[in-house]
């Protein structure tokens, strides 16, 4: 009965939403939202958390990275309602049904060049009730541990973001390209920075672009541009769920890939530079293809 009450309201709140500004606000749309899903999405089973796998932290994450030169491909929200979704969509990607095969085969087919990492929020019990981790948690999590391998050792997802800055972890985050040659893939047009007090110890930075919106359209395009180039090169990438996907592919190409997402924009937020991402996009200042 609470499923079909939900069900109910939440179409309702889909109308509610599409309204224009001046008959409810962005500020009462978002609350409306958020009163809806969290009367009616179930409690979470908190039994679940003991069928999570093991997620490294952060500074182990690093480690591997830094001195083992592993790739890492990373899983988010983003990526998750990609693949739990029947049609999802977001600010940088519309539904996409090859991509979300393509990010399922990711995760279930890790190999040992490429770390897998997944947001370590959803081994968190201490999450707000009604935040949106939270809401997700309530309506995700069961269906996401189907797809997770107990046996697996997973990395941080959360190491090139905000709280890793926030923990000192800057100059462990810097070893990664000291003194190498990077090639970096973002979208044309976004608003990656690419800030010499990050990015200044490399040897060298090319650029190679790709779509800042739905840029799996140009996946094997640039799979065989970046094989065309030295495997000594590393390979950064900011560029959405694609990114995921590509870190995880040419890795086993023999080049060591990360998938850095928004790194730019939170180390200048660390620093009191920047607002937070998703304060940018809810005013309309962030709409490019990263995260």
């Amino acid at each position: 009965m609470n499923q079909i009450i939900y069900t109910t309201f939440n179409r309702l709140a889909k109308v509610i939403l599409k309204l224009p500004s001046f008959f409810i606000s962005k500020k009462h749309k978002k609350r409306y939202r958020k009163t809806i899903n969290d009367l009616f999405v179930p409690k979470l089973d908190t039994n679940l958390y003991q069928k999570i796998p093991k997620i490294l932290s952060c500074s182990e994450t690093l480690n591997l990275i830094v001195n083992e030169k592993k790739s890492i491909a990373r899983f988010g929200d983003g990526e998750f309602n990609i693949i739990l979704k029947r049609k999802a969509s977001n600010h940088f990607q519309e539904a996409n049904v090859e991509l979300k095969e393509k990010l399922k085969e990711v995760l279930l087919s890790p190999h040992d060049k490429c770390l897998t990492a997944l947001n370590s929020y959803i081994k968190e019990r201490g999450i707000p009730k009604g935040s949106r981790w939270d809401l997700w948690k309530r309506k995700y999590l069961k269906r996401l541990i189907a797809f997770l391998n107990s046996e697996y050792l997973y990395a941080d997802a959360l190491c090139f973001c905000h709280k890793s800055f926030k923990a000192g972890f800057l100059l462990q985050i810097k070893q990664i390209w000291d003194s190498r040659d990077i090639v970096l893939i973002t979208g044309k047009g976004s608003t990656f920075i690419l800030d010499d007090r990050l990015f200044g110890n490399s040897n060298s930075i090319e650029i190679i672009y790709t779509k800042a919106i739905n840029a799996f359209n140009e996946y094997e395009k640039i799979i065989n541009k970046v094989k065309a180039l030295p495997q000594s090169k590393l390979i950064l990438i900011s560029a959405g769920m694609t990114a995921t996907c590509w870190a995880w592919e040419l890795s086993k190409h023999g080049y060591q890939v990360i998938d850095i997402g928004h790194i730019s924009n939170y180390y200048l937020e660390s620093i009191g530079e920047a607002k937070n991402i998703e304060q940018q996009r809810q005013e309309g200042l962030f709409t490019d293809g990263n995260r």
